[in-house]
């Protein structure tokens, strides 16, 4: 039953893939000079898992979950950080998350590349 004191349940799940991202891309010195992770390390490395993890339906799992821009990965990832489930040193110069990425564009127009 759902209603304004029974909400429907949310899956931890694109929390957990943004958080594995996160913590993925401070491992990668091309990503993260001094191992302070960028958006766009955080964005690719969250984008790699997904295909990884879900092949051609990662676009449609990420739509989904309700992450469809890097904003909304940015989000997420500042949520982690407000709830102190990543260590706020790594994250300190992350820059913004705006635009990187749009699943309802092509890749050829995201300003994130490989």
């Amino acid at each position: 039953m759902t209603d304004a004191h029974n909400p429907p349940e949310q899956s931890l799940d694109p929390i957990y893939l943004v958080r594995d991202a996160a913590r993925l891309a401070i491992l990668d010195p091309e990503l993260s000079p001094g191992r302070e992770a960028t958006a766009a390390g955080i964005c690719k490395v969250m984008l790699e898992l997904s295909v990884d993890q879900f092949g051609a339906e990662g676009k449609e799992v990420l739509t989904e979950w309700g992450i469809q821009t890097s904003q909304d990965v940015g989000v997420i990832v500042h949520r982690l950080l407000d709830a102190d489930l990543l260590e706020a040193k790594h994250y300190t110069r992350m820059g913004s998350f705006a635009g990187l990425f749009d699943l309802q564009q092509p890749p050829e127009s995201w300003t994130l590349t490989w």
